[in-house]
């Protein structure tokens, strides 16, 4: 009974740092794609002006 749960604890703890990770992960996506929409962006507006 003892051992059950004390797996039981470490499945927990080991979920609970995939998540944490997994969020970290997502974050850091986040923050990449949104830098590359703001470079391309930049780009762009450089590119239309240099037109006009």
């Amino acid at each position: 009974m003892n051992r059950q749960s004390e797996s039981a604890h470490r499945n927990n703890r080991a979920r609970r740092k995939a998540k944490s990770l997994r969020r970290l992960t997502t974050a850091l996506v986040i923050r990449c794609c949104a830098a590359a929409v703001t470079e391309a962006a930049r780009y762009l507006i450089d590119r239309i002006l240099d037109h006009a």
